[in-house]
C-alpha cells in the first residue's frame, strides 16, 4: 500500500508480442476498421473482379506506408481443416517470380512458408448452401456431423452463392484463425459467432458465405465444394539464405524488436533447419493426398471389373459415366461409409418418384446383393425363398422344411392347404404380402430402389411405374375378386400376384445376362398381363422350373387339375374369361418349364428366338 504523500508504483512494461496472435489481439493494431466491407468485397458472391485484380490488391498491402498486414484461410482437403497463411509478398530474386506467404503463426520468432498461387483468388462454381440459420439448426440437429448436404434447388432455407477458394480475414479476427488448422464446424462457432457478437454480418458476408461453402458438401460422400487439388494449394518452399532475409526484413515491419544484429545468423540457421522438417511433413501430406485423389477416382469398373459389363448390359448404357451416380460413389466410398450413401441415393429417388413417405430398408444383405448384381431372383443362388425376397428386401435364413411347405402351399394343384401351412406365408421371414397395403407398399419400395440403380428411363423402372399405376387404378376391384374367393385362394391372393411379378422381372434381368444381348432382344415386361393372368379360384398354377423343385427335393407336385367351368374363370379383364362352358386344361399361361430350362442351359439362343417358341406354343410371354 503507498505511503501518503509518495506517487504510485509504475506499471511493469509491457512484455513484447512475439506472434501475429499478440499482435492483433491488441485492438491498437487494427488498421481495417471503417474498412472491412470493401477489403471484402472482391471475395462476395457475385462480382467483376477478376484473380488478378484480386492478387494485386492483396499483395499491396506489403507495400503501403506503413505496410498492411493480410491473412488468407484456405479449406485443405488432406486435413480437412481449414489453414491460415499471412503476409503474401512477391519474391523476385528466385529465377521465376514467386509469391511466398507465412503458414500460420510464427513459432519462437521463425516462420514456415509456402508458395501463394493464383489460383486461390479464383472463383468457385456456383453451389447451393444451406442459410446461416438452416446451418444453425443442422449442426444442433447433428453435432458429430462436419458436412452437410447435398441440397437440391427445392430445398428449403438454401441459397445459390459464389466464392473464391481463400477468403481475407479482417485483423480483429485473426487471433481466432491463426494459432492452429481448425475445423470449418469449429470456426462457424468462434469466428462466426464473433462476428454476430460484433454486429457486423453484413460487412463480413463473404466471409460468413466461405465458411458456408466450406461445410456443404456437392454431392453424397464427397468433401467441400471448396476443395482442392494438392497442385493448387499452397506448396511448402526450401528456404535460402536470400528468401530467409528477404521475409525477416519483413517480418521486423510488424515486429520492430526482432530488428537486432545479435542472433541474425543463428535465426537464419534455425530457420533453415525448421523448414526442412516442414518439408518432409509436406511430402507426408502431399502422399496423402494423392491416396486420398486415388480413393476419389476409383469407379465401379475400377473395383468390380468382372461385373462391369455385366451391369453395363443391365443398366443399358454404354459407358459407366451414364450408370446412375449411385454405382460409383458406392465403389469409392469406405464400407463403413456405403449403406449412408445408399440411403442418401435412395431418398432422392423418393423425392424424384414423390413417395418421400415411404420407408426404404437399407441393410448389410441389401448392400452386397447391389454390389454383387443380385438384385433378381435368377441371379442369386436359385434359392426359392429367393421369390418372395421382395426385391432386396433383406432375409435371414429359412429352413428348407419351411420353404418346402409353402412351395406346397402354392403349388397344391387344387389341394386345400392348411392353416398352418397359410400361417406360413404371414410368419416366415420369406416376404409374401398378404394384404393390398403391404403388397402396395412392396411396389413402392421395388419402384424406388429401380429409380435409384437404373433411372427413371431405364425399361424395368418405367414398366413397374405403369404398374403401380395400374395396382392403385384396380384396387377396388382386385379386392371385390379376393372377397368372392374362398379362404385358402383369398390368403394367397396376394403372394400369387407378387411372385408373378417377381417372374417377370427375373425373365428380364435374366435374358439381359446374355452375352452380346441387343436390346431388340429383351422382352417387355408384361405388366398388364399381370392382372389377366391370375385365376383366383380353388388352383394356383406353378410358374417356376424342375431346377428348383429338385433343390427342394420335390420332385413330384399334383399337376394343374382340368376343371369344368361354368362361366368366369374370375380373371379381371373381360376379354380374358372363358366363356366357352366346356371342360379344359387350364395350362401355364406365363411359364414352361422345357423352355424355361432351354434358354437357360443353352445359352448360345437368342432370347429373340425363345420369344418365337413361346409363341407358337401358345403362350404369353
Amino acid at each position: 500500500m503507498a505511503h501518503a504523500g509518495q506517487g504510485a508504483m509504475p506499471a511493469a512494461p509491457a512484455a513484447p508480442t512475439t506472434t501475429y496472435f499478440d499482435l492483433f489481439s491488441d485492438a491498437t493494431n487494427n488498421t481495417m476498421d471503417g474498412h472491412v466491407q470493401t477489403l471484402l468485397a472482391p471475395y462476395n458472391d457475385f462480382n467483376n473482379f477478376t484473380p488478378v485484380q484480386v492478387e494485386d490488391t492483396a499483395l499491396s498491402g506489403r507495400q503501403g506506408q506503413p505496410a498492411v498486414t493480410y491473412c488468407f484461410i484456405v479449406y485443405h482437403e488432406e486435413s480437412e481443416r481449414i489453414h491460415a497463411y499471412i503476409n503474401p509478398a512477391t519474391y523476385t530474386a528466385s529465377p521465376i517470380r514467386t509469391t511466398p506467404i507465412q503458414i500460420g503463426d510464427l513459432m519462437e520468432q521463425q516462420f514456415s512458408l509456402a508458395i501463394w498461387p493464383r489460383s486461390m483468388y479464383h472463383q468457385s462454381n456456383n453451389m447451393l448452401v444451406p442459410t446461416a440459420a438452416q446451418l444453425d439448426n443442422l449442426i444442433a440437429a447433428d453435432p458429430d456431423d462436419e458436412l452437410f448436404g447435398p441440397f437440391q434447388a427445392n430445398d428449403p432455407n438454401v441459397e445459390l452463392i459464389r466464392t473464391r477458394y481463400c477468403c481475407l480475414v479482417p485483423h480483429a479476427y485473426i487471433p481466432l484463425v491463426i494459432d492452429r488448422p481448425h475445423t470449418p464446424k469449429e470456426l462457424w462457432t468462434t469466428l462466426r459467432g464473433a462476428i454476430v457478437t460484433d454486429q457486423l454480418e453484413q460487412q463480413c458476408e463473404p466471409l460468413i458465405n466461405y465458411l458456408r461453402a466450406c461445410m456443404s458438401r456437392p454431392a453424397p460422400n464427397d468433401l467441400s465444394h471448396l476443395a482442392l487439388d494438392s497442385d493448387d494449394l499452397p506448396t511448402v518452399v526450401a528456404l535460402d539464405p536470400d528468401l530467409i532475409a528477404h521475409r525477416r526484413r519483413l517480418l521486423y515491419e510488424d515486429f520492430p524488436h526482432f530488428n537486432n544484429a545479435v542472433g541474425h545468423a543463428q535465426a537464419t540457421l534455425v530457420s533453415q533447419g525448421i523448414h526442412a522438417l516442414t518439408q518432409e511433413v509436406h511430402l507426408g501430406r502431399i502422399e496423402t493426398q494423392q491416396e486420398r485423389d486415388r480413393a476419389r477416382n476409383k469407379t465401379f469398373q475400377s473395383e468390380y471389373p468382372a461385373s462391369y459389363q455385366k451391369l453395363l448390359t443391365y443398366a443399358q448404357v454404354q459407358n459407366g459415366n451414364l450408370l446412375q451416380p449411385v454405382w460409383n460413389q458406392l465403389a469409392r466410398s469406405k464400407k463403413g461409409d456405403r449403406i449412408r450413401i445408399l440411403s442418401q441415393h435412395l431418398e432422392l429417388a423418393k423425392q424424384q418418384l414423390q413417395l418421400t413417405y415411404v420407408k426404404v430398408d437399407t441393410t448389410p444383405g441389401i448392400l452386397e446383393k447391389i454390389l454383387n448384381l443380385q438384385y433378381h431372383s435368377a441371379s442369386g443362388a436359385g434359392d426359392f425363398k429367393e421369390y418372395f425376397n421382395s426385391f432386396l428386401l433383406d432375409t435371414s435364413n429359412s429352413s428348407v422344411v419351411q420353404q418346402a411347405t409353402l412351395y406346397e402351399t402354392l403349388h397344391s394343384g387344387g389341394a386345400a392347404p392348411s392353416a398352418a401351412d397359410l400361417q406360413l406365408i404371414s410368419s416366415l421371414d420369406i416376404k409374401a404380402s398378404t394384404d393390398t397395403v403391404s403388397y402396395l407398399y412392396l411396389i413402392q419400395k421395388y419402384l424406388i430402389y429401380h429409380q435409384c440403380l437404373w433411372g427413371g428411363a431405364h425399361p424395368v423402372t418405367t414398366n413397374l411405374a405403369t404398374y403401380y399405376r395400374m395396382l392403385n387404378q384396380k384396387q377396388v376391384e382386385l379386392q371385390l375378386y379376393q372377397a368372392g374367393c374362398g379362404l385358402n385362394d383369398r390368403l394367397l391372393f396376394w403372394p400369387r400376384l407378387q411372385f408373378k411379378l417377381q417372374t417377370e422381372i427375373d425373365y428380364w434381368f435374366d435374358m439381359a445376362s446374355y452375352p452380346n444381348v441387343q436390346p431388340a432382344d429383351l422382352p417387355t415386361l408384361n405388366t398388364h398381363g399381370v392382372f389377366q393372368s391370375i385365376r383366383l379360384h380353388h388352383q394356383w398354377e406353378p410358374v417356376m422350373g424342375s431346377h428348383f423343385l429338385e433343390q427342394l427335393g420335390l420332385n413330384n407336385v399334383n399337376p394343374s387339375p382340368s376343371l369344368t367351368t361354368g362361366g368366369s374363370q374370375g380373371q379381371d379383364d373381360s376379354d380374358s374369361r372363358d366363356t366357352s362352358g366346356g371342360n379344359r386344361t387350364i395350362t401355364n399361361p406365363t411359364f414352361n418349364a422345357n423352355l424355361f430350362n432351354q434358354y437357360r442351359e443353352d445359352r448360345s439362343m437368342r432370347a429373340r428366338d425363345v420369344k418365337a417358341r413361346w409363341l407358337a406354343a401358345g403362350l404369353e410371354v
